[in-house]
């Protein structure tokens, strides 16, 4: 029951949350659910939510793939391979061991993978490629009110090659994979510049997660937020216990060799800030896009899998996208 005093919002009733509320607010006429892609209900309310997986546990949203078999059906704690991995130790007893790393072809972001969302694509180089993701944080198409940047703006850079983080690239590949990354990077500020918005790029650098796959996000800011990027991460690190190390450089070159996991930002200054993530201290995944969507004032689009679209409009977000682009592009 509520507290005293308290009142739901949507009816003014005493007796319930305003989540409880009966008087649930039904979508507009031509609403999409971007989970289902069917009209008549709003994601957070969307059947497919309690879904059943193949092994009876819940079925994971569209792009999560199981470590242990490569399945899309289920997580891996419902994995009946994984639970029949032998355990470390004697007696049966300990913990499982490691499971299967993903390969290659199974990697959501290797180009070898025939499954890869091919349709997003907007820049192959040498050594990289750039990518709108799935469910990217900047609105468009249905769900925006305007766009800044053609297509969105907010993309990855991904070296083609499959390594876990930029760090355990080998010494004798590393500088061309990094120097390309570099110029995709100058090159998406110069863009965003030109239409009043300033570029954010962060780059989680997480070690021991099989199948992970090193890779920079970018995203457009406009260009009268630039100033409050740093204090948005500071405050929201210090609510979760993610602090920020003072020598940024230091704290990476601690890193280097595949030493250390670490959490990276590019501020629109061209400073750098890094949280060192530690062994068995939780640090969220989505921590740079929860920080950049509440600084947009867009809490909701936290969660890549509430801001899905359809292909159709995907691809018209990568064409507008690649247009403008393409007379910015390093390596065309």
């Amino acid at each position: 029951m509520p507290p005293p005093g308290y009142k739901c919002r949507r009816c003014e009733s005493t007796a319930h949350f305003i989540q409880d509320c009966p008087e649930r607010p039904v979508p507009k006429e031509g609403f999409i659910c971007k989970l289902c892609n069917e009209p008549g209900h709003f994601v957070r309310d969307c059947p497919t939510k309690h879904a059943v997986g193949d092994t009876g546990g819940r079925k994971p949203k569209p792009g999560y793939v199981c470590r242990a078999c490569g399945s899309e059906d289920h997580f891996i704690e419902d994995c009946l391979s994984a639970k029949q991995m032998p355990r470390q130790g004697g007696g049966g007893r300990g913990k499982r061991g490691p499971p299967r790393e993903i390969t290659t072809d199974e990697c959501w972001f290797c180009l070898s993978n025939p499954n890869i969302a091919k349709h997003l694509i907007v820049a192959i180089g040498t050594e990289c490629y750039v990518t709108l993701p799935k469910g990217q944080l900047v609105p468009t198409q249905s769900a925006a009110d305007h766009v800044d940047v053609p297509g969105g703006g907010h993309v990855l850079i991904i070296p083609i090659s499959h390594y876990p983080t930029f760090h355990t690239i080998p010494g004798d590949l590393a500088p061309s994979i990094i120097d390309e990354t570099e110029k995709y990077k100058y090159s998406l500020r110069a863009l965003y510049a030109k239409h009043d918005a300033v570029g954010v790029m962060f780059e989680v650098a997480r070690l021991g997660r099989k199948g992970g796959h090193a890779h920079v996000q970018c995203v457009p800011v406009p260009r009268r937020l630039q100033d409050s990027v740093e204090n948005a991460f500071r405050d929201e690190g210090a609510r979760q216990n993610i602090d920020f190390e003072e020598d940024a450089d230091a704290a990476l070159q601690a890193c280097a060799g595949g030493m250390g996991s670490y959490f990276r930002v590019d501020l629109p200054d061209g400073r750098k800030m890094v949280h060192l993530i530690k062994d068995h201290v939780p640090f969220s995944l989505q921590f740079g896009r929860q920080v950049l969507s509440t600084l947009l004032g867009a809490p909701e689009r936290m969660e890549w899998q509430a801001c899905l679209l359809s292909d159709e409009e995907d691809t018209a977000d990568a064409q507008a996208f690649k247009e403008a682009f393409a007379p910015f592009n390093p390596v065309s």
